[in-house]
């Protein structure tokens, strides 16, 4: 034993290839014994003219393997068990199990799949992604017959059969290691084995029963507010919300390289469109925010498929020779379309990519809701993945801000009680880690960007290395017409000559609006100049800084206020930015099932796995603090927008045991978000 077991290490440390194939050997044996015992639960016998060869050489090996086995450290109650379950057949060939106990999960899906009858033939329906030696529905017998009773030919289809083991149920034979393998006759050695490609009609097959056996450790987690709703049905329109990067399928053919450990079936376009459908269709979300949605395939399936569910769709392409874009889809039913307002990232200078941004402004069906929002705005974005351009994220956000504050403004007939804005959803891939300063300015609603570190910003791993470059006062170009306060100076124009007008005809303890006149400019004017502010008017913010505008008294956040005097002036190059937008996660981050103990994962390929997909809503009021770098946010008064409950995210880890993503239940290498919410009355 000894000399086999040095013979082995000798030829581990000389032969790698000789281990890969030994290692593919027993596996192969493993799946074979796996799939005898099937047969035997499935009451076929096997028929004289295909029954496995036993040769002295291959009786030598079981008894080897017998004793092998007898000379391992076992409990005197382990023996026992072990003696009083398994027994010899009168042949004495192989030990046999006569009762499995408990009863194998995997063998009773077999036993529902197969039944006991033993002449089922080949269906096209589901091949490839049954469990695994069930693909080919046929018996072992069978099979083995089929191959003529050639083992090369009979392990080539078994192999076949299981390629999606481990990927795709790697997580559930864990249960399953506990229930010892009876073996068999056992397996002539191959010295080398070769996989065979699969047909296009194999590789095109999809079983939904592999997927609906599987399911994912997610749960709905309820706040406060959502578990009273719960008990007493409070009053508004409540309606569901998905934000999702779908992964357009050229992007994932360009990058293969991110996707090497999944299967090639599931990276196929024909398999993942019916996963993504099955996913929408069973959450049935009332507004959706789709990421890197390609062209041709909206055209050809999103917007078909989800136009026959009650959807209806706006789709905007990147700029540029880019082939996917955002799309976002409203329920009919619930919505209507007011205004549409499509924002392009690219407009020179520091803003020279293809990124962009889509926000529609719905409107409640009368029906379903009787309240006093007149509408409820929904941003789907996608910002630059360059995790060491910061400074360009930090320039789109501000352009994307900048537009919410056009079209979410409450005008003379849009009025919200105590808000300045009607109800926001911004949702989208930001390619920004939570806590990171692009999040903080986000949640915070503040940042002195001023000497902070472009590749540090969005926090993402691959930001560690390169070059520091720090952002100056004047990072972002005045010709843009974008004020530190996230706002068009043109819209502030307008906004303030209607505020003199309007607050002589109302009442000044009502919500403040103006009419946005020039609510149609896209792109403002390139020759716009930044009036200065005057010097009594300007007031100082908590750090002792003169900021040129005025502060709300917001607890720890920070706001431009809005009131008549603010609109007379503004600031630029300040090295500090603001927006009164008061946007809440609807995510915490940490999962709740796990006791907050794991951060949350909503995407992960093989460069990695971390947190970019977010739902932000706008809130009347919030506490802010900043500890241990991390931002926590408390005391949060909502407006007419309640959250009521979240999809739970999963951890690194189990998305690792489900064989990363894609996988079957997963079709992108991103997870959807989905948050529930209740517009109040």
């Amino acid at each position: 034993m000894l000399v086999s077991k040095f013979r082995f290490l000798v030829t581990y440390r000389c032969c790698p290839k000789i281990l890969g194939v030994y290692v593919s050997q027993e596996r192969s044996r493993k799946f074979v014994l796996n799939m005898n015992d099937a047969a035997k639960d499935e009451n076929v016998q096997p028929e004289s003219s295909v029954s496995l060869p036993s040769s002295p050489e291959s009786l030598s090996r079981q008894k080897r393997f017998r004793q092998e086995k007898s000379s391992r450290k076992t409990s005197p109650r382990k023996r026992r068990h072990m003696a009083a379950d398994v027994t010899r057949t009168p042949e004495g060939a192989s030990p046999v199990h006569m009762e499995d106990k408990p009863k194998s999960p995997l063998k009773e899906a077999l036993r529902e799949r197969l039944g006991t009858s033993a002449g089922v033939t080949e269906n096209t329906s589901g091949l490839n992604n049954a469990p695994c030696f069930v693909r080919n529905r046929i018996s072992v017998p069978q099979l083995f017959a089929a191959a003529g009773g050639q083992f090369q030919m009979f392990h080539s289809q078994c192999l076949t059969a299981s390629q999606l083991i481990p990927q795709v149920t790697s997580h559930h034979l864990r249960q399953y290691s506990t229930h010892s393998i009876p073996q068999a006759a056992a397996v002539p050695i191959v010295p080398q084995i070769h996989q065979g490609r699969r047909t296009e009609t194999q590789k095109d097959l999809v079983d939904p029963e592999v997927t609906d056996r599987m399911k994912l450790p997610r749960e709905w987690e309820y706040t406060r507010y959502g578990q009273e709703h719960e008990r007493c049905r409070h009053a508004g329109l409540e309606f569901s919300v998905m934000s999702y990067n779908v992964l357009a399928q050229r992007l994932l053919e360009d990058h293969g390289y991110l996707y090497r450990e999944a299967d090639t079936q599931i990276l196929q376009w024909k398999y993942r469109r019916e996963r993504l459908l099955e996913e929408i269709t069973s959450h049935a979300p009332d507004v959706m925010c789709l990421q890197e949605v390609q062209e041709d395939h909206y055209h050809d399936f999103f917007k078909p498929q989800l136009e026959n569910l009650g959807y209806r769709g706006v789709y905007m392409k990147r700029t540029g020779d880019k082939c996917d874009g955002c799309a976002t889809f409203y329920k009919q039913d619930k919505f209507s379309l007011g205004k549409t307002t499509p924002v392009e990232y690219c407009r020179g200078g520091l803003l020279d990519r293809d990124n962009i941004a889509l926000i529609l402004e719905l409107v409640p069906h009368d029906n379903v809701y009787q309240g006093r929002v007149g509408k409820l705005c929904v941003a789907n974005t996608h910002l630059l993945f360059n995790p060491r351009r910061g400074d360009i994220k930090l320039g789109q956000l501000m352009v994307l801000m900048a537009e919410l504050d056009k079209c979410a403004f409450n005008s003379s007939s849009d009025q919200t009680s105590q808000m300045n804005y009607s109800p926001v959803l911004l949702c989208g891939d930001f390619n920004s880690e939570p806590h990171s300063d692009l999040y903080k300015f986000i949640s915070r609603g503040y940042l002195q960007y001023k000497g902070l570190i472009a590749r540090f910003l969005s926090g993402q791993k691959d930001g560690r290395h390169g070059r520091d470059i720090r952002l100056k006062k004047d990072f972002f170009c005045p010709s843009f017409g974008i004020t530190d306060q996230c706002q068009y100076q043109k819209v502030l124009h307008t906004r303030s000559s209607g505020m003199a007008s309007l607050t002589e005809k109302k009442d000044p303890c009502q919500s403040l609006s103006a009419s946005t006149g020039g609510n149609n400019l896209s792109h403002p004017p390139d020759n716009t100049s930044c009036p200065s502010p005057p010097s009594t008017q300007a007031h100082q913010d908590v750090r002792g800084q003169s900021s040129g505008v005025n502060l709300s008294p917001m607890g720890t956040s920070y706001g431009f206020s809005s009131s008549p005097s603010d609109f007379s002036f503004y600031s630029m190059g300040s090295g500090r930015l603001w927006h009164e937008l008061n946007f809440v996660s609807s995510y915490q981050h940490t999962i709740a099932r796990l006791n907050h103990q794991w951060d949350e994962v909503t995407t992960q390929h093989s460069a990695g796995s971390c947190t970019v997909d977010f739902i932000f809503y706008n809130v009347l009021h919030k506490e802010v603090k900043t500890r241990n770098n991390k931002i926590h946010t408390r005391h949060v008064n909502e407006g007419p927008l309640k959250l009521l409950r979240r999809y739970g995210l999963m951890s690194q880890a189990e998305i690792s045991d489900l064989g990363g993503l894609p996988n079957p239940l997963c079709p992108s290498d991103h997870v959807p978000l989905i948050s529930t919410f209740l517009l109040s009355k």
